[in-house]
């Protein structure tokens, strides 16, 4: 026996011979490891035995580096005596390292340390420790995000002004603001994002294109001028001929290279006095007249009891109604 258990056992003989109390703890049950007990009859308050663990395990409460102890006290021993399991080697993190040097295996209550490279931004505990054969979650290594004009070409940006001055390398968490090249309107609500482990999500830009001449609307006319080319933004207004009906937005407007959609012209109706003889229908006019589309018109049948009809022109046509002797 090596001399720091020596001494742990004539302490606890001091202990015993000093303390006499009713008050006694069942010998305790210790896996992966063995008591040193000398008087088992007589575990009495105060009572401190040792114990110790087999390999790879160490003591809840050490001392020196093989031996535990614990105390018999009146709600049992404490500590608990335990032998505490070891650990593997440390957990892999991705892109980062341990300062100190890598094992096969560590003892209960090491600790370990992590960092990550340049540029990389470490996120979690840094410091980790082997508790009863498990490490502590490990933290984790996020990596930098690089800048790429190909990526902001093709979104229509180009980095703020605010921010010439930064390298095109940016660190996780980092935020970049963005504007708009010539020509391009922002089609998203921020041009400022964050750099997510390695990821840009780069905000978009969308082209103001022209737009070649306005639609043709049949029987309708812009009352500015025709041109082969129209910028961004420009509204045009349409009209109908006279007795034309326009339905829809009168007013369109060129949205990145297209035209909103352009309204109809729809066509009146034409009622003429031979129309109304045909159908055998009273008619106060001898000219002919224009009812827009929608309009109704009252018709009274010749014959019969004169019964008033009402039709409604529709696009053009005109249902006249057909007359009886009845009516």
């Amino acid at each position: 026996m090596d001399p720091v258990g020596i001494s742990v056992f004539i302490l606890s003989f001091i202990a015993v011979a000093a303390q006499r109390s009713d008050h006694k703890c069942e010998k305790p049950t210790l896996e992966n490891g063995r008591l040193h007990v000398w008087v088992l009859s007589d575990l009495s308050i105060n009572r401190v035995i040792s114990y110790r663990c087999d390999k790879g395990y160490v003591p809840a409460k050490q001392i020196g580096k093989l031996y535990g102890t614990t105390r018999c006290t009146k709600t049992g021993w404490y500590p608990e005596p335990k032998c505490l399991e070891g650990c593997g080697p440390p957990p892999v993190v991705l892109q980062g390292e341990t300062v100190q040097d890598r094992m096969k295996s560590y003892e209960h209550g090491s600790l370990l340390t992590y960092k990550c490279p340049l540029y990389y931004t470490l996120e979690g505990n840094q410091n980790i420790t082997c508790r009863n054969g498990l490490w502590d979650d490990p933290p984790v290594c996020q990596g930098p995000c690089t800048l790429s004009e190909e990526d902001m070409k093709a979104n229509g940006i180009r980095r703020g002004s605010f921010f010439w001055w930064r390298g095109s390398i940016l660190q996780h968490g980092d935020r970049v603001s963005f504007r708009c090249v010539q020509g391009y309107e922002k089609s998203e609500f921020s041009l400022r994002v964050e750099c997510n482990n390695g990821v840009i999500p780069y905000p978009k830009c969308t082209k103001l294109e022209n737009c070649g001449s306005p639609p043709v609307v049949p029987y309708g006319e812009t009352i500015q001028g025709r041109m082969k080319s129209f910028e961004h933004g420009t509204v045009m207004t349409y009209q109908c001929l006279q007795y034309y009906t326009l339905e829809g937005n009168r007013n369109v407007t060129c949205r990145y290279g297209k035209w909103d959609d352009p309204p109809v012209c729809r066509e009146p109706c034409v009622v003429t006095s031979k129309d109304v003889e045909e159908n055998k229908l009273l008619w106060l006019f001898n000219e002919k007249l224009y009812f827009p589309h929608g309009y109704y018109v009252a018709f009274i049948c010749s014959q019969g009891g004169y019964k008033l009809h009402r039709v409604q022109c529709h696009q053009g046509i005109m249902a006249y109604p057909k007359c009886s002797r009845q009516d």
